[in-house]
């Protein structure tokens, strides 16, 4: 059985290249959610969360919300901001790894594989 992965990243180009790796390269189911509901909707039926954090703050923003509810699922966030206090930042809402775009693709299947305990 495939792990489940939810991602909200944002731009296609990015979701086609992380769909195949995930998909081909790694097992892994994933799916795209566009909006924070569709996520908190999906939870229970996932195994990590892949949150897209562009300068809005939006994925922050989502992973602090599902630590408030008590929801220990993985996250990791992948964003182009790249300075400590980006980093610090992402970390410190509770998400389990945070990397930065671009990322190297197999950077991101190791670190899913490290917080998913696979």
């Amino acid at each position: 059985m495939a792990y489940k992965i939810i991602s909200t990243e944002d731009d296609e180009s990015i979701r086609k290249v992380l769909k195949y790796r995930l998909q081909k390269q790694g097992g892994y189911e994933i799916t795209y959610a566009s909006a924070a509901e569709d996520v908190l909707k999906q939870l229970s039926g996932i195994d990590l969360l892949i949150l897209d954090s562009s300068p809005d703050k939006k994925g922050n923003e989502l992973c602090a919300k599902i630590r408030e509810l008590g929801c220990s699922i993985p996250i990791i966030i992948l964003s182009a901001q790249a300075q400590n206090k980006d980093i610090e930042e992402g970390l410190g809402t509770g998400a389990n790894s945070y990397l930065t775009k671009p990322y190297d693709a197999q950077k991101l299947l190791e670190e899913i594989k490290r917080v998913i305990g696979k």
